[in-house]
């Protein structure tokens, strides 16, 4: 193996920062350009996380919900849109061709919404009859809190809560509800999103 070349760089030298006074780190020309590659990476990767919070809106900050759901629950979908805009909110949705993975026009949509609910209806049976729910749902919410919104889940109560009381944080309000009482469940989480509305502004 060739021997290391000079000259030699401290390491504050290079990114203008004093690690340690009484120890300096000493690099190589050829370390110097691997040094260099390890911060341009590590600054293209805070660049990421700084352009995923880009257009981040407040929680309860405008009168937009985004609303997860799966799309062939049309009959529930209908009736919370129908809610929601008879007190003047807008409604943001994912599209069917986002199916099964969180896109990036879905997180814009997270993002630009004040609000949060998801709606969760069964999608495969477990053995003890109870079901779980759709997973990119449970996607959604873990994206909704990363962006700091208190998600509102309206849960039918055939879904096996520990497929989302105990993986989510306390952050999410829960109500459960059966296909007689939705309406009258649907109108206490539609009560909880205006009155965290009128709190907030």
């Amino acid at each position: 193996e060739e021997l290391i070349s000079y000259p030699r760089f401290t390491k504050e030298e290079l990114d203008g920062t004093v690690v340690n006074k009484g120890r300096e780190v000493f690099l190589t020309t050829k370390g110097k350009k691997e040094y260099e590659v390890i911060k341009k990476s590590e600054i293209l990767e805070m660049n990421f996380h700084l352009e995923s919070f880009r257009n981040l809106v407040p929680f309860a900050s405008n009168k937009i919900v985004f609303l997860a759901h799966r799309f062939n629950e049309i009959p529930l979908r209908d009736k919370i849109v129908s809610e929601l805009r008879r007190v003047n909110f807008d409604v943001k949705e994912g599209k069917l061709e986002d199916l099964g993975y969180i896109s990036e026009d879905i997180l814009n949509k997270i993002k630009e919404s004040g609000f949060f609910l998801a709606l969760l209806t069964p999608s495969k049976e477990f053995k003890n009859s109870a079901y779980s729910t759709s997973s990119w749902i449970l996607m959604e919410i873990g994206a909704a809190i990363a962006f700091g919104r208190k998600v509102l889940i309206l849960s039918e109560d055939c879904i096996d809560q520990d497929e989302y009381a105990g993986k989510l944080q306390r952050d999410c309000e829960y109500t459960t509800f059966n296909r007689s009482n939705f309406d009258d469940k649907l109108k206490v989480a539609i009560a909880r999103i205006t009155k965290e509305w009128e709190k907030q502004n």
